[in-house]
């Protein structure tokens, strides 16, 4: 079972934040490179996800109630659909999401509610190649899918193809 949050979220600076509400986040140092070169970046409680507008953006977050069974962790998920995949952790120990822009008020910010704990997560971009040059139109889409008690080993499964010729444009 899983419950779905469908979120409008403002994408400053092309980044959203999601960030356990009351931990106090330590943003890795790599911050900026990462979301440039990669499109995602976690700490402990914290995760950056890059995106390709610098406006509103569709995000959908999908909890899972149960733990993902070990066979599905070693199994890559279906990405024919999207353009961009990762996967990673995340700790919850308050039980409290914030999501946001990098300059939205925290009052402001969309908020949901998990049972603590650790979380692995599935990242997922889809349609990132319809945005016009300024970053304003698009019907880019961001999904996260969420299980508790489940630990993923922290890597790209699916690589943009924007993202694959910055990291290597000789060879496409």
């Amino acid at each position: 079972m899983k419950t779905v949050h469908e979120l409008i979220v403002f994408a400053d600076n092309f980044q959203i934040q999601i960030q356990d509400l009351k931990e106090e986040s330590d943003f890795p140092e790599s911050w900026n490179d990462a979301l440039l070169t990669q499109l995602y970046v976690v700490g402990d409680s914290v995760l950056g996800l890059g995106t390709v507008r610098d406006l509103d953006v569709e995000l959908t977050i999908e909890v899972n109630s149960d733990r993902m069974d070990d066979k599905e962790i070693y199994t890559d998920p279906d990405c024919s659909d999207y353009d961009h995949v990762v996967q990673c952790n995340i700790e919850v120990p308050s039980g409290e999401l914030l999501i946001s822009g990098c300059t939205e008020s925290f009052d402001e910010a969309s908020k949901i509610t998990v049972p603590p704990g650790s979380y692995g997560l599935r990242i997922f971009w889809s349609n990132l190649d319809s945005t016009d040059d300024l970053g304003f139109e698009g019907d880019d889409h961001y999904k996260i899918e969420m299980w508790p008690n489940t630990y993923f080993e922290e890597r790209i499964i699916k690589v943009w193809r924007q993202i694959a010729f910055q990291m290597n444009p000789q060879n496409n």
